[in-house]
């Protein structure tokens, strides 16, 4: 028709270009020109975490799944900022090779739970938890894949960044010392702090 630009197609009569292409691309040209409203739909995050990871190469130690599951923790972490919450726990899945659950009584998966006592969206904190819960656990087999899911995604303001510790933030260093013991010693094993005299 030899329209090169918008322009020479915007100067040829309105009528004639709805009916040889449809009014839905005047539509888009007055949108694109501001001469007609743009509504967009907003960004509706998924109400649950879901994500998975194929490993490189296979992971036979809990280390090698921890180097894994710091990208799934990474997603996690801006998942959960960009609800404006934090997480309250995890659950994650060790997808095991197949040819090493053949004759053997091998669940196809292993899961490792992770729960907080506070909420965080702090990245190396929960890194840290799944790495006192990993180094508890003998993996079966090897795993090839892993998936990470979170359901307890709790709403609240972002934490203050202090320049001068206040009680709040001393509290919420005693709640990640117990998320450390839980996670360490086992959460049936740490129940609540109790002060006890000392000579020192």
């Amino acid at each position: 028709m030899g329209l090169h630009t918008l322009s020479d197609l915007r100067q040829l009569p309105r009528a004639g270009i709805a009916r040889r292409f449809g009014p839905a691309l005047l539509q888009d040209l007055d949108r694109a020109y501001g001469q007609a409203p743009d509504p967009c739909d907003w960004i509706v995050l998924p109400a649950r975490f879901d994500s998975r990871l194929e490993l490189f190469a296979r992971a036979d130690t809990t280390e090698q799944v921890l180097q894994g599951a710091t990208v799934l923790l990474q997603r996690l972490v801006a998942w959960v900022q960009a609800q404006h919450a934090r997480v309250g726990g995890f659950v994650l899945r060790m997808h095991h090779e197949p040819r090493h659950r053949e004759g053997r009584t091998v669940a196809e998966c292993t899961s490792l739970e992770v729960g907080l006592a506070e909420p965080s969206a702090d990245a190396a904190h929960l890194q840290l938890l799944l790495k006192e819960r990993l180094a508890r656990l003998a993996l079966p087999a090897p795993s090839l894949e892993l998936s990470l899911h979170c359901e307890q995604a709790v709403a609240g303001a972002p934490p203050n960044q202090e320049l001068f510790p206040t009680p709040g933030s001393e509290r919420e260093g005693l709640g990640r010392l117990i998320e450390r013991l839980q996670a360490r010693l086992g959460r049936e094993q740490v129940l609540q702090v109790h002060a006890r005299p000392d000579p020192r």
